[in-house]
Parts: structure tokens; sequence; C-alpha cells
């Protein structure tokens, strides 16, 4: 539910005994203070006096935009009925005294018109981050290619894959064919032949760790024997 600020000089202009069905459908607030106090990035629908528009319209066309690429609907109260219409700040215009109808038809609108901005800015993130994703991708692919040192480039792999994904630390694990002995319960050695995961790596940023190498069995018994043995 997006809030409703209300910025008039009458109080309770928009109270729940007039206007009920607005209140039970959005969050309402009446701003004493004008905007000051307001969270910088709130996305919301202001409405407000007309002569407020011109008196702080600095103030408020940064409340309009303060949400990033997505626009904050800015509705005006004018007794004049409508005489601030044509201004590009305004989503809309609404009477000094609205019928319910009239005010829920104006507030419906402008919720519904500020979703789709912010679904419209989430969308556009989300393409952005992928093409900078891609072009990291790229990057590491060069980078690979032109990188001949075995263990160099394994810790090259290791250090791109958490770069791209935000991670604080990471681990490396090769499948490799083996040939080794295995202890049993009844501590006879017997040799054991297939496919196992080699604990190659470790890197983390926050914390030391003493790696050693390791092998992991291939299987559901682990997360990155699952992982190796479903793709």
């Amino acid at each position: 539910m997006r809030p409703i600020w209300v910025w008039t000089s009458s109080k309770g202009w928009l109270s729940p005994l007039a206007y009920p069905q607005a209140h039970s459908r959005y969050s309402i607030t009446e701003l004493s203070e004008g905007l000051r106090g307001l969270p910088p990035k709130s996305a919301a629908v202001l409405i407000l006096d007309e002569h407020l528009v011109s008196e702080h319209r600095q103030a408020i066309e940064a409340f309009a935009r303060s949400t990033g690429g997505a626009y904050s609907p800015v509705i005006a109260v004018s007794p004049r009925g409508g005489a601030t219409e044509g201004d590009e700040l305004l989503f809309d215009v609404l009477p000094a005294r609205p019928n319910e109808g009239e005010l829920l038809r104006t507030l419906r609108n402008a919720t519904h018109y500020l979703e789709s901005q912010l679904r419209l800015e989430e969308s556009q993130a989300r393409a952005e981050q992928k093409a900078r994703e891609l072009e990291e991708l790229h990057a590491v692919g060069i980078a690979l290619s032109a990188e001949h040192d075995h263990d160099r480039l394994l810790n090259l792999i290791l250090s791109k894959a958490r770069e791209i994904t935000n991670a604080d630390a990471g681990s490396l694990y090769l499948v490799s064919r083996l040939e080794m002995p295995l202890e049993t319960p009844e501590r006879t050695v017997e040799r054991v032949g297939g496919r196992w995961l080699r604990f190659r790596l470790a890197q983390n940023d926050s914390r030391e760790l003493r790696f050693e190498e390791d092998i992991l069995a291939i299987g559901p018994g682990s997360i990155a024997g699952y992982v190796a043995e479903t793709g």
C-alpha cells in the first residue's frame, strides 16, 4: 500500500468521517510541517493546496523526483476548480470538496501510475545489471583465454565469479577421476576409482582460513556434490 500524504491548510481536509472508503484503502497521513522530515526515497502520492505549488515549487519538484526515475504524483486542491490544470508538475487537480467517488478515482489513478513507474524503474535496473554482468563475463572470457598458468587461471576464475556475484567468499571444486585408497569400517583398505570432487581452492575476504586440499564424493551427500551430479 503506497502512502498518501496530505499537506493542506485545512486540518482534517481528508478526514476519515468524510471519506471512509479512502481511509480503508490507503494509508493517509496529514503533514503539519510540509515536506520536511519525509524519507528521501519514499514513493508516495502527495496532495496539497494549489498555492503551495508556487510557494514551495522547488521542494515539491524534489519530492516528485526523489524516487530516482519514478515520478511521485502530486495532486493539487483548487477551490477555483482546476485553475492549476496544465502545470506539468501536477498529476491531477481536485476541487476543494470532492465527492468520495471522484477522490477515489483520482487516488486510484495516481497509485496505479506510481506502481507502473516503479515497475518500469525496477525492470530497467535489472536490464542494466544484466548488461553489466554480460560485459564482465566477456572481460573474464578474454582474461581467461590469455592466462596459461593453471594455478593463476583457477584463482582468476574464482575471484571473477565472486566479483560478478558480489560474494564475500568462494570455493572451487574440480571434477577429477581418481584412483584412491578408502578405509572401510572394518579397517581394511581398498582402492576406489571414479569421478570425485577435488576441493581445489578457497578465497575469503573477511577471515583467514587454513586451506587444505581434500576430496568429496559426487552425490546428494553435500551441496557441491549434488550440484556436480545434477548440473
